[in-house]
C-alpha cells in the first residue's frame, strides 16, 4: 500500500511539472521568431561566394 501512495504521488508530480513547463509558451514565440530571422539575415550577410578567398584569408591569418 506504501508503495502505491508514493508512485500516485510521485505520477501526479510529474504530470503537474509536464503541464506547468508548457504554460505561457506564446509569450516567448515572438521573441524567438525574431532572434531565427535575424540570425537567418546575419548569415546571409556573411556568406562569401568565392570559397578560394575564404581559404586564403584563413591560411594568411593563420600563416600557413
Amino acid at each position: 500500500m506504501k508503495l502505491s501512495v508514493k508512485f500516485l504521488f510521485s505520477s501526479l508530480l510529474f504530470l503537474a511539472s509536464v503541464a506547468l513547463s508548457n504554460a505561457h509558451i506564446g509569450v516567448f514565440d515572438f521573441y524567438w521568431q525574431r532572434k531565427a530571422a535575424q540570425a537567418h539575415n546575419n548569415s546571409l550577410k556573411a556568406y562569401v561566394p568565392n570559397l578560394e578567398f575564404v581559404v586564403n584569408q584563413f591560411n594568411g591569418s593563420t600563416n600557413l
